[in-house]
């Protein structure tokens, strides 16, 4: 079998789809905490208030990297030193999201319960399969492979997400959680046929190492601060904007829950598609640094449009190019972060810095959400897809910190190989 470092680089290396297509099944209880729970309580004719306070069940993907070093130190009889670890999350997820069909959605407490369930096995996931992608990929794959990555995560959130919102309108809500449930089986599948990394990482030594050694090497880079609140905030204004889609649509506009759901897994997914393999070949073209700073203007500015649907009371043209077009820049953006994140995290670390890096990623989503819902109570929805455009700056200041507008690449920002010995 050939090492991945001397594999064809790029959309040319087989294997990398089958990599790739890990990302679907960890995308899906992602959809249904974010996009699928929200749209079954906006349903339910819950306040936007409390749909906004339900963001806080995203904590586990935001703290995940208290329990990374775990998944570095020790791994399972199977499965490898990653790939057993999912597939033990996958079952428990597919329980998991099958049960919210059997949970009042107005008992508040008891919906954060089950979605702090869900994000727990999630992150849990995550942390394994971003480690396992790190010591999968060489430099030259990472552009390409996030890209598909990125395409296939979100192909899984609209999957579990605007198709299960679409089948809603036609099959009660609990039949639509079990269908999302059994999905996790395809993942079961999928990563027990994946092949492990030819080069072998070696573990940390003892769970002590596990826990400092990461984080030391991390905070010992340059401009370490910078690349953190760039990972945080990077994607503020997209995660302010998402938290409040289905409401706007849904419980402003009343847009029919199949019409909806139909638009995001029809324009959605090909925006999706087009737009991170646009991105993952522009990572090659531009360098990273510049496409940075694109994808991060890009994902930003185009939330003009969400507050232009809202103006126009739902004018479809306008609906119809925010879902399209949010959908290629959030793409986008989301292939460039990953690629900066996988080139500075160093293999022998992979799960704990990764997942440290990433938990700042979803810090950012989960308190995005928080104050969102009484924002738009204060301010109506115009105003606030507006505000939101103002939310993408704050990362942008963050990435001129050690990236200018004009540079290609970081340079001196990428990790070793397989780190110390």
């Amino acid at each position: 079998m050939a090492d991945p470092a001397q594999s064809p680089s790029g959309f040319r290396e087989p294997r990398l789809y089958h990599l790739a297509a890990l990302s679907f099944p960890g995308a899906i209880p992602l959809a249904v905490v974010l996009t699928t729970l929200p749209a079954w309580l906006a349903d339910h004719q819950i306040k936007a208030s409390d749909i906004g306070l339900f963001s806080l069940a995203g904590l586990p993907w935001s703290l995940k990297f208290l329990w990374a070093p775990l998944l570095d130190r020790y791994h399972l009889p199977f499965g490898g030193r990653r790939r057993g670890w999912v597939m033990v999350m996958q079952v428990a997820l597919l329980f998991a999201i099958s049960a919210i069909g059997f949970i009042d959605p107005t008992r508040t407490s008891l919906v954060i319960g089950i979605g702090l369930v869900i994000a727990f096995f999630s992150a849990t996931q995550d942390i394994a399969m971003d480690a396992y992608a790190v010591e999968w990929m060489s430099k030259a794959q990472q552009g390409p492979g996030n890209s598909l990555r990125t395409t296939f995560y979100r192909i899984g959130m609209l999957v579990a997400g605007g198709a299960a919102i679409a089948a809603a309108d036609v099959l009660p809500w609990r039949t639509v959680f079990i269908l999302i449930g059994a999905a996790m089986i395809l993942g079961v599948l999928l990563t027990a046929t994946a092949s492990e990394p030819v080069v072998e990482t070696q573990s940390p030594s003892s769970f002590k190492e596990a826990i400092i050694a990461p984080i030391r090497a991390f905070f010992g880079r340059r401009q370490a601060l910078a690349i953190a609140g760039f990972v945080l905030l990077y994607k503020l204004g997209d995660n302010m904007a998402l938290s409040m889609t289905s409401p706007l649509f849904l419980q402003h506009l009343g847009v029919p829950k199949l019409e909806l759901g139909t638009l995001q897994k029809t324009l959605g997914m090909g925006a999706t598609i087009v737009g991170t393999l646009i991105g993952g070949a522009s990572i090659g073209r531009l360098g990273l640094g510049r496409a940075l700073w694109l994808f991060g203007f890009g994902q930003a500015t185009v939330n003009v449009l969400f507050a232009a649907t809202a103006w126009s009371q739902g004018f479809r043209p306008l609906m119809y190019s925010a879902i399209g077009l949010e959908a290629a820049m959030a793409g986008m953006g989301t292939a460039g972060l990953l690629t900066l994140i996988t080139r500075i995290t160093e293999r022998r670390y992979a799960a704990t810095q990764f997942a440290l890096l990433t938990s700042l990623m979803g810090l950012g989503r989960t308190f995005a959400g928080v104050p969102s819902g009484y924002l738009v109570e204060w301010v109506g929805y115009e105003p606030f897809f507006l505000i939101t455009v103002l939310g993408g700056l704050p990362g942008l200041w963050c990435l001129s910190r050690f990236v200018a507008f004009s540079d290609r690449v970081a340079q001196g920002l990428e990790a070793p190989a397989t780190g110390p010995a």
